[in-house]
């Protein structure tokens, strides 16, 4: 939780008042331990503000009351600072789909469905976005491993024509002559690290469910779901937290040869809410969830 309002605070000069950016960091709150249907209403009782006038937080995305862009500096430069100076910076790009229903909602249009049966092609009636994510490995000091990818950028983007049938083929390419093959092959291994992302800004953020339709709301509320899911993300690799702070249900057991080595996503939204309220009561709860590690065995 101090790791979060840490990073957050750093996202002041992208708000017009101060009181703007502490309305947006009970709504960002709210995302991470709403258990309401994650829309602007559902935000605003997931906070305890149903009975206050609701307006001011539908005016802070519809009227443009926050900068997007200043926005990714923070998780970029938190991440930049992570890294080792000899460390490469391999970024990860794709694009996802919203399914959308209002006709009148900005940059939706008729998309192929990538998730329809091989045999025919489904539309939907979509919004698409880009994102490019850092991977930030586990042990950067390994030539090979695994990665998290942090969200640092979000463009609400059209779709690109489709390449004719003579273009150019594809090639692995890098610039940095100095890396081994295995380095290279293991950084084009990385990106399903961001499908990833989109799963989880998805299901557990509810990205893309803000019910809103203008031109500068869609893609404002959009950033800063995205924005939140990053900080969430950095915050847990800045915190001293045991790898695998609660047991695994029986029916989740791995196998000794892929033992569980980093803290999910859900494990890590189920660990803020109770750090939350133990600051709120004054108390210290005193669960498996909560349990810390010194920093020296964390990094061992």
């Amino acid at each position: 939780m101090a790791a979060w309002n840490t990073l957050f605070d750093q996202a002041r000069p992208a708000f017009s008042q101060q009181r703007t950016c502490e309305r947006a960091c009970t709504l960002g709150l709210s995302v991470l331990t709403g258990l309401r249907r994650p829309t602007l209403s559902g935000l605003l009782c997931a906070a305890g503000q149903q009975f206050r006038d609701w307006s001011a937080a539908f005016r802070l995305f519809e009227r443009e009351r926050l900068d997007g862009e200043a926005l990714w500096p923070v998780p970029l430069g938190g991440l930049l600072d992570t890294l080792p100076p000899t460390s490469p910076v391999v970024a990860l790009l794709d694009d996802t789909l919203l399914r959308k229903r209002g006709r009148h909602i900005a940059g939706t249009s008729w998309r192929r469905d990538p998730l329809g049966p091989h045999c025919t092609d489904n539309f939907i009636w979509a919004s698409r976005f880009l994102q490019i994510s850092l991977a930030l490995p586990e042990h950067p000091e390994a030539a090979l491993g695994t990665a998290r990818a942090i969200p640092v950028d979000l463009l609400h983007a059209p779709s690109p024509r489709k390449p004719s049938r003579r273009a150019d083929p594809a090639y692995l390419i890098s610039t940095d002559p100095t890396l081994s093959p295995q380095q290279i092959l293991q950084t084009y291994l990385w990106p399903w690290e961001i499908e990833l992302n989109f799963r989880d800004e998805k299901t557990l953020l509810g990205f893309g469910q803000p019910q809103v339709r203008s031109d500068p709301a869609v893609p404002t509320t959009a950033t800063f779901f995205v924005f939140v899911y990053a900080l969430l993300r950095l915050a847990l690799k800045n915190s001293p937290l045991a790898p695998s702070p609660l047991p695994r249900p029986r029916w989740q057991r791995l196998r000794p040869q892929r033992p569980h080595s980093r803290i999910t996503t859900p494990q890590a939204i189920s660990l803020l809410p109770a750090d939350l309220w133990a600051s709120v009561w004054n108390c210290q709860i005193k669960t498996a969830s909560l349990r810390q590690i010194p920093a020296q065995q964390s990094r061992s």
